[in-house]
């Protein structure tokens, strides 16, 4: 995982609620948080030029939630 060292800010986001449950079962699951999950999400593709199908931690994600649970 990355540590993040400089400043913490808050950012509010939203999703549907149903997606927010299905990614805290999976970040409990993996002994993670969810914003962990998606700071490392915005980190890789910030800091990667890569499509966003390279980035692990989609690919970790994938497959995990139902289409219709969007």
């Amino acid at each position: 995982m990355i540590e993040m060292v400089e400043q913490i800010s808050n950012l509010t986001i939203h999703i549907d609620k149903r997606l927010i449950e299905a990614i805290e079962v999976y970040a409990k699951k993996h002994n993670t948080t969810v914003t962990q999950l998606i700071a490392e999400y915005l980190y890789y593709l910030v800091q990667q030029d890569k499509s966003i199908t390279d980035l692990p931690v989609l690919r970790r994600l994938s497959g995990i939630l139902p289409y219709s649970c969007f």
